[in-house]
């Protein structure tokens, strides 16, 4: 169901990258709880979509620079359950950002479909898991081996 989700809102999820067989086992377990979702890198906001139908009583979140795209001309954007902030998630200040947009939220998944580079991996990685729940799953997205990203 997650794959085919992707593929209404023509994100790159599953055909390209093939997430939807890594995720779903996953979230299956969690489809209908009241859970908060963070996705680092929006986008288009085609994934969100996705993430907000296959998850009905979760909130999603999105962090992105939104230099490519405006956030109100994101599909997500007006969303009911869909929450977006302009921010750096490779800036340790994100952190205190998310806490004063959205309070003293815990994410129970967090998605980093943002920069991919090993360095920002890391440095969204160093920012971003102390804003993950206990027992909450962190993703990263896209990583390659460093020899073929030169």
């Amino acid at each position: 169901m997650l794959g085919k989700l992707f593929d209404k809102y023509k994100c790159d999820k599953t055909a390209k990258h093939m997430y939807d067989t890594v995720y779903e086992p996953l979230f299956e377990k969690h489809k209908d709880d009241e859970i908060n979702i963070l996705e680092i890198g929006v986008f288009k906001g085609a994934s969100t979509m996705a993430l907000l139908e296959y998850f009905p009583n979760a909130q999603v979140h999105g962090i992105d620079v939104f230099k490519r795209v405006a956030i109100p001309d994101t599909v997500c954007y007006g969303q009911e359950r869909v929450h977006l902030m302009r921010g750096d998630s490779q800036n340790m200040a994100i952190g205190p950002r998310v806490r004063s947009t959205w309070g003293a939220i815990k994410f129970d998944i967090i998605i980093d479909d943002a920069m991919h580079t090993p360095a920002a991996n890391m440095k969204t990685l160093h920012a971003c898991l102390p804003l993950l729940n206990d027992g909450g799953t962190y993703f990263i997205e896209d990583v390659w081996p460093l020899e073929s990203m030169t």
